[in-house]
């Protein structure tokens, strides 16, 4: 009997250190991705190109957020089973297509208005139908998380990711062109994406039957101010992208993704510290154990202090000749911008990762919609403004703006309701 015991404490040791290292080498793949591609398009493209995958990508990780549905949290903290997986997958077949049919309209969109020759417009919808095979896998994902095997869906998530970035960086030294480069990445990813379920979904996967199901619209409902705060988040991350679309070049679009691209790597470490432990946060607070949950948030309180500081400090003394050096380009005159740019990703290290996810699992939806929604149309209104006026600065300044903001309003949210729930206990 202790030998069975101790057996399956062992197995269960095991698949953490797996779940951990693969969650991490997928983390990592996922976060290099627009640094690694940018990197590579704009050595063996040039500048403007490098320029118009930066506001392309941007686009199809906004579309994403369609897709997800910003419901791959509250799956993974859906401790009770709520909503049985039939719901999951159903509603991610619905929105999946929402954001098929979007970016279609926004492609057409883009061809009657004449701004961009129709391979770009191609490809665009080629790296938009790539997040859409990201969309369905994340439902699975959510899934094997749920019942405890991260480590399966983050090793199949990093052999697909990591094949595909692979098979687009060939594909353009090879090439010359995006087209042809992602046409074969997109393939490969269909290709990777059926074989993970082939291997995965009989073993750790349930019954998946197409009947009516009004879980899923219960579902869809509870999660629509989750979806439009992840679309609004997407937004306010990239809405100086926008900004410098309308109101620059490519060339200044690229040097802002030169220098922007640190905050990627401030979005690793803030899935890479806040996922593993999301599922104990909702664990302690759906069970009352308040003191348990206020010691994991302090924890994480503690590390976000401490890694924003080494990232400010080394940003600023070694940031920007390593850039330069990387990207070949003098990056010099705008130190600056950088610097601000780095404060705006700590920022959002604290607000989208620690204190969304808080106010998601206390399920204070309709506040994080309210926040976001109020800030969202803030940035639209002074963003045009602030980059025309003050340019890439204005760009920096506006993303540190929003997102220190965004800071306060999140932890008075917080506080309050913890104060709340302690009075009710």
């Amino acid at each position: 009997m202790n030998c069975d015991v101790k057996k399956v404490a062992e197995s269960d040791k095991q698949i953490t250190r797996n779940s951990f290292l693969w969650n991490l080498v997928a983390l990592v793949l996922n976060a290099s991705q627009s640094f690694l591609f940018l990197l590579i398009i704009n050595r063996g493209l040039g500048i403007k190109e490098a320029g118009y995958f930066s506001f392309a990508f941007a686009i199809a990780n906004q579309y994403l957020a369609i897709g997800k549905f910003g419901m791959r949290n509250f799956q993974v903290t859906d401790t009770k089973q709520k909503y049985t997986f039939l719901s999951y997958f159903q509603s991610r077949l619905i929105t999946t297509g929402c954001m098929f049919i979007v970016t279609v309209v926004y492609c057409v969109y883009l061809l009657v208005l004449g701004r961009y020759q129709l391979t770009e417009i191609i490809f665009l919808f080629l790296l938009c139908f790539w997040k859409m095979i990201d969309s369905m896998d994340d439902i699975f994902q959510g899934l094997y998380q749920q019942k405890g095997r991260l480590d399966v869906g983050s090793f199949w998530l990093s052999v697909r990711t990591g094949v595909t970035m692979f098979v687009f960086c060939i594909g353009i030294f090879m090439q010359r062109q995006l087209l042809l480069p992602i046409v074969f990445a997109v393939l490969a990813s269909i290709l990777l994406f059926g074989l993970f379920l082939a291997k995965t979904f009989p073993l750790y996967g349930e019954n998946i039957h197409f009947v009516r199901n009004k879980g899923v619209w219960y579902l869809l409902i509870e999660t629509l101010p989750l979806f439009i705060s992840t679309f609004f988040s997407f937004y306010l991350s990239n809405c100086a992208k926008y900004a410098i679309s309308s109101q620059t070049s490519d060339y200044m679009q690229a040097i802002y993704g030169f220098i922007s691209m640190p905050i990627l790597f401030i979005s690793l470490l803030n899935c890479f510290f806040f996922q593993p432990v999301l599922k104990d946060m909702a664990s302690s607070y759906d069970g009352g154990l308040l003191y348990e949950f206020k010691k994991i948030v302090s924890r994480q309180m503690i590390i976000l202090a401490i890694l924003s500081f080494l990232v400010l400090v080394g940003g600023y003394f070694i940031g920007i000749p390593i850039l330069s050096m990387l990207y070949k380009t003098d990056l010099s005159l705008y130190k600056m911008e950088f610097v601000l740019l780095l404060l705006s990703g700590c920022f959002s290290f604290l607000s989208g990762g620690l204190l969304y996810n808080i106010l998601l699992l206390m399920r204070e939806n309709v506040s994080i919609l309210i926040t976001y929604a109020g800030l969202s149309i803030l940035a639209k209104v002074i963003s045009n403004y602030l980059v025309r006026s003050y340019g890439l600065m204005g760009a920096a300044i506006l993303q540190v703006g929003i997102m220190v903001l965004m800071s306060i309003i999140l932890v008075a949210l917080v506080l309050i309701k913890l104060n709340r729930s302690s009075s009710n206990v």
